[in-house]
């Protein structure tokens, strides 16, 4: 499932050459408002009642790419096809085309803006969740190995690796106008730039 912002037939234009490289599959193309949009990912309506009380407990990761080359991208589908399709708890994993040459994200200059990642090509949710009690302590291993199949790198960030790794060299930045306007840390969460 997949947006693009334009018409059908642009759309079209710019899809072909990625179904030809796949065999193309079957699938529907529909033309959506911005609100059926949102509904449509939401999966619900999205009008919430105000004594809206629903809670899970869940373990995520991201990851960004600029590539994989093929030895990554085997082992990646390698996880999901013989690990991943057998989890019964109720994850999912989410796929984004992010930039490319022609890219709004990638047309910015580094320091436009505090995001540091307008190089990757590719942005990865992995989400895996249970509906209620805690989330079980062998179930960190799920997601860390997949992550893993793509970075062969200890998976499992510190608090100040992951500030390190999300906000690149823009942190020093942050964290001045962090202590700035947020004195108190009201406002952060393990990985949320921390104060000067």
């Amino acid at each position: 499932m997949g947006v693009f912002y334009g018409t059908q037939s642009a759309f079209q234009t710019a899809i072909s050459p990625v179904l030809s490289k796949i065999g193309n599959p079957s699938g529907s193309v529909q033309t959506k408002g911005w609100i059926d949009t949102l509904t449509g990912y939401a999966y619900m309506p999205l009008a919430t009642s105000l004594d809206y009380d629903i809670h899970e407990t869940f373990f995520s990761k991201s990851l960004m790419t600029e590539r994989l080359n093929d030895a990554a991208m085997t082992a990646f589908w390698a996880y999901w096809y013989n690990t991943a399709r057998s989890n019964t708890r109720d994850w999912y994993l989410i796929v984004d085309l992010h930039g490319g040459i022609s890219s709004a994200i990638t047309k910015l200059g580094a320091d436009y803006s505090s995001y540091a990642h307008r190089n990757a090509l590719i942005k990865y949710e992995f989400y895996d969740r249970v509906s209620s009690g805690s989330y079980p302590s062998n179930g960190f291993s799920f997601l860390n190995d997949w992550v893993a199949t793509v970075t062969k790198a200890n998976p499992s960030l510190t608090t100040s690796q992951a500030q390190q790794n999300y906000w690149l060299g823009h942190y020093a930045k942050l964290a001045e106008i962090k202590s700035a306007v947020d004195p108190t840390n009201l406002f952060n969460n393990p990985q949320s730039v921390g104060r000067k």
